[in-house]
């Protein structure tokens, strides 16, 4: 059989991959999945295949999620809505909706962000085009209050697998602690879709005052979900856990790029998990809440295969010391020398992070993050992260680096925690 990809997993990690992008906008966000179980399939290696149509949907959806965020320079809300409809000859068709709110004009006007997607403007305020990546068909509608980009992939290879039974709705009971009012409200969505009846808490002193004086009739949830700050308190998360029975699965919810990736030992009792949540994590609680046996992966099935990460460093020595550490953590390690063989297998392998030395030999004048990036907004490359590793990386490379795209920095010699903290905080939110 061969491999697939839950489309609600991969509409949740496309989200992900924008996450570090939105937070530095001061852009707030939501998830909406209305995938419905589907499936799309692809052959073995998922996105690795030249011609899958995982790769190019990943792509797809990377680049519509640059361009919206493009549109909203300044901050904003942004909303991620992904909606399977089946189709009469068989597969569905994914509609992918960014719903875009500014605070403020400041980012591209209309006919600018055609341009850059390649669209040819239509009446007023609209456009529509291909998306190269995918040729899925692309509409841009832009309006006094903001905008919506939607992108419409026919996915004839997808297929439905039965959905495990749900719960009575009201049957359980989640607190969802989250201060943002526009991603708590999404969460919660997204929860009682699943059959969850949901109480958000804006913060753990809420929570904590809540246990300490509950209402009449209160009942304690079977499941608690806290998202982590920087500001946040680990003894404050360790009070809320102590005043809730044992049986209550406590997850900690973090985003792409959060500091809390390289402290997990810091909060024992939760579960870390990264938002936004795709339909397989909330399954996975409900399993763990009924306490069976966990389920061994089923043939076909999209299961976890060891992360990819690019060395790409001229330093014969440097490069295999660095690929000796990442493969004893059990990583899937590919090298480059040059510049030209980094972006080759940038495109070809889809790895999840690449370290890249910044004095990697190429071309006069190339910079590989922007040459990489650019390909990205084009939709001919899928999502990586850059994270420079090589000696002379410092805080005064930090500000022109990030410009160019780079996500992280760990030096050298190699400092075994920095790169282990580095690796995960990229990785762990790259799984479902």
């Amino acid at each position: 059989m061969p491999m697939d990809t839950l489309l609600s997993r991969l509409a949740a990690i496309s989200v992900r991959e924008l996450v570090p992008r939105l937070l530095h906008e001061g852009i707030s966000y939501g998830f909406d999945d209305r995938t419905g179980g589907w499936h799309v399939a692809g052959p073995a290696g998922g996105l690795e295949g030249s011609f899958s149509e995982v790769r190019a949907l990943n792509c797809s959806l990377h680049r519509l999620g640059l361009a919206a965020i493009d549109n909203l320079a300044g901050g904003g809300v942004l909303g991620f809505e992904a909606q399977a409809e089946a189709e009469p000859g068989g597969g569905c068709r994914l509609h992918w909706r960014l719903s875009g709110q500014p605070e403020r004009r400041g980012g591209l006007g209309f006919l600018q962000a055609a341009e850059r997607l390649q669209l040819r403007p239509q009446a007023e305020g609209s456009a529509q085009g291909l998306c190269p990546a995918s040729q899925a068909a692309v509409t841009l509608a832009w309006r006094r209050t903001g905008f919506e980009l939607h992108g419409h992939y026919l996915l004839r290879r997808a297929w439905r697998r039965p959905a495990p039974p749900r719960p009575a709705f009201g049957s359980r009971h989640l607190w969802l602690v989250q201060p943002d009012a526009v991603l708590a409200a999404s969460v919660a969505r997204q929860a009682s879709q699943e059959g969850w009846t949901v109480a958000i808490l804006h913060g753990c002193e809420a929570a904590l005052q809540r246990l300490r004086q509950p209402a009449p009739g209160e009942v304690l949830p079977a499941l608690l979900v806290v998202f982590a700050h920087a500001a946040m308190a680990p003894a404050t998360l360790q009070r809320l856990r102590r005043g809730l029975p044992r049986g209550v699965h406590a997850v900690l919810a973090v985003e792409t790029g959060s500091l809390w990736l390289g402290h997990a030992d810091t909060v024992p009792g939760y579960e870390l998990c990264c938002h936004p949540f795709s339909q397989r994590d909330w399954q996975a609680w409900e399993r763990l809440l009924r306490q069976p046996p966990p389920e061994a992966p089923q043939p076909g099935s999209d299961a976890a295969s060891p992360l990819k990460v690019l060395v790409a460093q001229h330093d014969d020595v440097a490069r295999c010391l660095t690929q000796s550490v990442l493969q004893a953590a059990g990583y899937e390690v590919h090298a480059a020398r040059d510049t030209l063989q980094a972006l080759d297998a940038c495109l070809r392998l889809a790895p999840t992070v690449m370290l890249l030395d910044p004095a990697l030999a190429g071309p006069p004048g190339e910079q590989l993050p922007r040459r990489l990036h650019r390909l990205q907004r084009a939709g001919l490359a899928p999502p990586c992260r850059i994270v420079l590793h090589g000696p002379g990386v410092d805080a005064a490379h930090a500000w022109q680096a990030l410009a160019d795209g780079v996500d992280g920095f760990v030096p050298q010699p190699v400092d075994l925690h920095a790169l282990r903290s580095e690796m995960r905080r990229w990785c762990v939110a790259h799984g479902a």
